[in-house]
């Protein structure tokens, strides 16, 4: 993969498809792909670089999918056809955790940032403590993670919002012996030094 990302062009982007084509409906079926496709056409039209991880199992046993009608898996190998003509979609093997690729790539590639709506609660448990206490993972997935939504069941480039991180960390801090809460609305509540008699 580090092979693969090196001889391609830059990614500004990765797509966490798992998560994109599992997440509405906990199973795999032509809104998966309208929603995957929905954000793809979205960020290409902003002009990211962008890479669809996804799983190999998802092409490959396409045919099998009882789902889906037939004309719906057609226009599906279409997605798939555009994507490989755009360079923009990476296979990742078989007994490979896919989400291990599109991890490896933020961390890698320097600025990059990952859409996804996962949590990614499973990974933070396999972190050291050490990292934990530092809460590294957190903070990086607070500037790295694009989180999407739809505002209807179409799943149209039109009804897409995708959430891009914030420029500053949203958690209380100290700057200058001001501390700062964050609140609803992107708000902020700074107060100077409190001393609190004992």
């Amino acid at each position: 993969f580090r092979t693969y990302l090196s001889k391609n062009k830059k990614v500004d982007i990765f797509l966490d498809a798992g998560n994109i084509l599992y997440f509405a409906d906990r199973k795999i079926n032509y809104n998966s792909y309208k929603r995957l496709n929905s954000i793809v056409n979205k960020l290409l039209l902003e002009n990211k670089n962008i890479l669809i991880v996804i799983h190999e199992r998802h092409i490959n046993y396409l045919d099998k999918n009882d789902i889906m009608s037939n004309n719906e898996k057609n226009l599906v190998k279409k997605y798939y056809e555009e994507w490989k003509k755009k360079k923009i979609i990476y296979f990742t093997p078989n007994k490979m955790n896919d989400d291990w690729f599109f991890l490896y790539g933020g961390f890698l590639v320097n600025k990059s940032k990952i859409v996804t709506n996962d949590k990614l609660k499973d990974h933070i448990f396999n972190i050291s403590e050490k990292t934990l206490i530092e809460n590294t993972l957190s903070k990086w997935m607070e500037i790295s993670i694009i989180t999407y939504e739809f505002k209807s069941n179409s799943f149209s480039l039109e009804s897409l919002k995708l959430n891009y991180p914030k420029n500053y960390s949203e958690r209380i801090q100290k700057v200058n012996n001001v501390w700062h809460l964050p609140l609803d609305d992107n708000k902020w509540f700074c107060q100077g030094n409190i001393k609190i008699k004992s």
